[in-house]
């Protein structure tokens, strides 16, 4: 009896080459209850037929749309023309998100690269120039109450907040030292973290570093010795008739993830400065 019916039958290696897939694979899917062969012999062999074959080809197209096995499941057991167009509006719902999602990492790595071709191009210059740039909108976070010990927990702070709002561009966290202490030689003293932005945005706290001339050097080292830049670069702008206008901003060039030690660390720091005044 059993040969009369593996006549309407075929093997399992066989349905695996006709579906492209692994024997693990439809053992697999047996053993989970998602797709089962048409029939079992006393020794366990699978056996499917040519009509399962339909079923199989909407598992796997379900499969690459994203869905869960277990989603797969409960909508084998459901299928209906209401059931499948709900599935297919959540599915492509999930597929456009996850493609902004792309789309948003490959505009994050976009400028990454700019930035590190920055720093490589940036080491061309060995002391203070001047430099006109453009208006910029920074996404802040003030610093003013901000100690020593807690200053990296501020930084994952303003890193979490920063990504669960999308605002994670690709640009390094940058940070603003006021005009107050500049004049005070407290170069380390940092009144507010900042990320570049490439547009203005609603509900944050958000820093127009306006368009004009700036001072600008790229120091070179670790953050604790950008008073060596510091003082540099404040005598260039005496001594070509300008003054400092406003707080100063520290571009992180390079850090640890391109370079091994500190040493090598690159840091763009600019300055708006305006012509000096003659009494």
């Amino acid at each position: 009896m059993e040969n009369i019916l593996l006549s309407e039958y075929i093997s399992i290696g066989e349905f695996s080459k006709l579906c492209g897939v692994s024997r693990k694979t439809l053992i697999f899917y047996d053993n989970i209850g998602i797709f089962s062969p048409a029939y079992k012999n006393d020794k366990n062999y699978r056996y499917y037929t040519i009509n399962q074959f339909d079923t199989f080809s909407i598992l796997t197209d379900l499969r690459e749309l994203g869905m869960s096995l277990n989603d797969i499941k409960d909508y084998l057991k459901k299928k209906s023309p209401e059931n499948y167009l709900n599935m297919l509006k959540q599915e492509n719902d999930k597929i456009k998100e996850r493609i902004n999602k792309l789309k948003r990492m490959s505009n994050n790595i976009e400028n990454k690269i700019e930035i590190a071709n920055r720093a490589i191009d940036a080491k061309k210059y060995e002391g203070p120039y001047i430099k006109k740039l453009d208006k910029e909108y920074l996404v802040v976070s003030d610093l003013c109450d901000s100690s020593q010990e807690t200053f990296m927990i501020d930084i994952i702070k303003f890193l979490n907040y920063c990504n669960l709002n999308n605002l994670d561009q690709g640009y390094p966290i940058g940070v603003m030292i006021s005009g107050e202490s500049i004049k005070n030689k407290e170069y380390t003293k940092i009144s507010k973290l900042f990320l570049k932005n490439e547009c203005k945005l609603e509900n944050c706290d958000i820093h127009i570093k306006k368009e004009g001339l700036y001072a600008c050097i790229v120091h070179k080292g670790s953050y604790e010795k950008t008073y060596e830049s510091y003082e540099k670069l404040l005598k260039y702008i005496s001594d070509c008739g300008y003054e400092v206008e406003d707080c100063s901003y520290e571009n992180t060039l390079l850090d640890f993830f391109a370079v091994k030690n500190e040493d090598q660390y690159l840091t763009e720091i600019s300055i708006p400065i305006r012509k000096m005044e003659i009494t």
